[in-house]
């Protein structure tokens, strides 16, 4: 098990990984997908093991079930114990963002290659780019093989 600098929330039994700095984003971004729906998982940090052929992602006994929102502190919400991971997002600046990647973009985990979506989590945009990149996770080539395994 790794524990990483990293909020998850999931949607739909899909589970997303928001990574990025500090002040990238990600807690905001989350709590704009829990507003449409999505389920707490766990904020700022994750921790992640290799299970089955499947990713999962849990939060820190410490953490479960509380979120920071900025300007109201530490508050208590609703969350999934774990979650199977189908997308990461790699939060960052729209400029910093590639307009036309070569290939898949991917993140290793314990040997696991997870399609990633390099994403402005504060873009207007940023929840439908995440959907929209659900449905098409097939067409976001997981990896080299069909569980996402390296060989």
């Amino acid at each position: 098990m790794i524990k990483i600098h990293a909020t998850t929330v999931a949607i739909d039994q899909q589970g997303i990984l928001l990574m990025g700095p500090s002040g990238s984003g990600k807690s905001d971004l989350a709590l704009r997908l829990l507003e449409a729906g999505a389920k707490l998982v766990s904020d700022d940090y994750t921790e992640i093991s290799l299970e089955d052929g499947r990713l999962m992602a849990r939060p820190p006994v410490t953490i479960a079930g509380l979120m920071e929102v900025r300007g109201m502190g530490v508050i208590k919400v609703p969350f999934l114990h774990e979650i199977s991971l189908s997308l990461a997002c790699d939060l960052m600046t729209a400029s910093e963002i590639e307009r036309f990647p070569e290939g898949p973009m991917t993140r290793e985990f314990d040997g696991y290659l997870l399609p990633t979506l390099p994403l402005d989590g504060l873009a207007a945009s940023a929840l439908a780019r995440i959907q929209f990149a659900l449905r098409h996770l097939e067409g976001m080539a997981i990896g080299p093989d069909k569980e996402g395994l390296l060989k």
